[in-house]
């Protein structure tokens, strides 16, 4: 499965399973039937893949396993809702490791590992300092050896991130570069870092490089977004058009939330950028119910940022100021700045700021 082959990775799984059920060997039975979770979630077989994942921890919160296979149980399935995008059931699932974590002070690894899946459930509820905090735990645990360099490079990545968010460019810069350092690709961060330095060739380098490289469907969802951004701030409508297009069929497929909330995002700024302000208007209000449905307040001030400039080549003047204003004030209260990119919506002449 690490080379993408999920197809056999999913016969080899359920190999795994049927052994462990004949011997009556849970740990391995449910470590295989995680796996085959992982398998079916990737081949796009959402539902069977969720419901088996939702099993496999079902029964590692009951106490049915070992305490070392309930941990990396637990740690596999939050990774598999992290990398599909799953966030309201990894919401979940982080507080029930963080209370798996607190009868198990031994598992250095898993705490570790908790943080980081912490850091990326707190930064999108918006709060950024614990999350700062959460991913820097994480980053110090790693460092002392308990677990491997690419967990490391993911703990600074999501420091990274924060900092970006902030507009603090200096700090995001090293995060990401100590990210890369441990293994971890800071895509789409860096790139969207560049975005905001104004370096939007850069920007778009980085971003079309790091697509072309990602051949599989839910890691290049992640990057399409900022893709998006990045190719309508170099007035390339085409493919940021493309990309829309794709976004949406991955998010179709998956059903999931965050990535319906993306791809209604994406298209209500190719709307923006097409000169097309009610039908942007439509996608951004579909993509705002459902950021407020996911807590993300950040997301939830980008589009109303947008909204506000649709309404405004609408003639009105007087929701886009409402607009506007919530947007600010939200932005505000998170501590972005004006370097972040939630403040320069696209428009079909590059960025235009709010």
């Amino acid at each position: 499965m690490s080379r993408g082959d999920f197809e056999n990775g999913l016969h080899t799984a359920a190999q795994a399973a049927a052994i462990g059920e004949r011997f009556a060997d849970p740990d391995l039975t449910w470590l295989a039937r995680d796996d085959q979770g992982r398998a079916l979630l990737n081949m796009g077989r959402v539902e069977e893949g969720r419901s088996l994942v939702d099993e496999a921890m079902i029964v590692a919160t009951s106490g049915e396993l070992s305490p070392i296979v309930t941990g990396i149980v637990f740690c596999n399935t939050l990774a598999f809702c992290q990398d599909a995008l799953e966030l309201d059931r990894a919401r979940e699932w982080t507080a029930a490791l963080s209370r798996w974590c607190g009868r198990q002070p031994t598992m250095v690894e898993h705490n570790g590992l908790c943080q980081v899946h912490r850091a990326e459930v707190l930064e999108l509820g918006g709060a950024w300092s614990e999350a700062l905090a959460a991913a820097q735990r994480a980053a110090d645990r790693f460092a002392e050896g308990v677990l491997n360099q690419f967990a490391a490079g993911k703990a600074r990545y999501r420091q990274g991130e924060v900092h970006r968010l902030r507009g603090d460019i200096d700090a995001a810069d090293e995060a990401y570069r100590e990210a890369r350092l441990h293994g971890y690709e800071p895509q789409p961060g860096l790139a969207l870092l560049h975005l905001a330095q104004g370096d939007t060739a850069m920007a778009a380098t980085s971003i079309r490089r790091a697509l072309r490289e990602t051949p599989h469907r839910l890691p290049r969802a992640r990057l399409m977004p900022a893709f998006v951004e990045i190719m309508l701030a170099i007035g390339d409508l085409e493919n940021a058009a493309t990309a829309t297009r794709e976004l949406d069929e991955i998010a179709q497929a998956q059903g999931t939330t965050v990535l319906q909330a993306g791809a209604a995002w994406a298209a209500g700024m190719v709307h923006l950028a097409s000169d097309e302000p009610a039908r942007a208007l439509i996608a951004l209000r579909h993509a705002i119910r459902l950021w407020l449905d996911l807590h993300a307040p950040y997301q939830v001030a980008r589009v109303r940022a947008l909204i506000a400039l649709a309404c405004r080549r609408l003639g009105d003047e007087d929701t886009a100021s409402r607009e506007l204003d919530a947007a600010r004030s939200a932005f505000a209260e998170l501590g972005a700045t004006p370097t972040s990119p939630a403040w320069t919506p696209c428009g079909p002449a590059g960025r235009a700021t709010g």
